[in-house]
């Protein structure tokens, strides 16, 4: 817990923030469009997922993991049969929120086929 509590000092000092989420998605479930300000990184624990963003799509499975850069607008789907668990972290800015929900792209369907 000192660990956890002089990182966050020195986030603080530098004007940065550090955001840990672990998530669990049910086949077909995704999550909505949204992006970060800062660059995100996750491990995929079990299942699949598919990241879609206007760049492209980015699949993945159990045992990998990803970075994609901040500002990029994103919808993550679980894919396959098994429930998709992960890990993820955030780095931003503390002035900015962690997550924008974006309303001005749709997913082209690129994870769907």
């Amino acid at each position: 817990e000192a660990n956890l509590i002089r990182a966050q000092r020195l986030c603080d000092e530098v004007g940065d923030s550090a955001f840990y989420v672990a998530t669990t998605f049910r086949p077909g479930l995704s999550s909505f469009v949204h992006q970060h300000p800062g660059p995100e990184v996750w491990f995929i624990v079990s299942g699949a997922q598919c990241l879609e963003t206007p760049d492209g799509a980015l699949p993945g499975h159990a045992g990998e993991s990803f970075v994609v850069r901040g500002d990029l607008t994103m919808i993550v789907y679980a894919t396959g049969t098994e429930i998709r668990r992960n890990f993820a972290l955030v780095l931003h800015d503390a002035t900015k929120p962690t997550t924008t929900p974006v309303d001005y792209w749709k997913p082209r369907g690129l994870c769907h086929g």
